[in-house]
């Protein structure tokens, strides 16, 4: 119970981070490899 809330608040921080973007925690993760790297985005969806 306590990992399950711990992880709501890890997607709603991701969730007002990236406010322009729908899909859920996989394109939030490709978001934000994209300035590292183009090529692990597409491997984090």
């Amino acid at each position: 119970m306590t990992m399950g809330f711990l992880q709501s608040f890890t997607y709603a921080e991701m969730a007002g981070m990236f406010s322009n973007k729908s899909g859920g925690a996989s394109i939030y993760g490709a978001t934000a490899w994209l300035r590292y790297s183009k090529v692990i985005a597409p491997l984090s969806v």
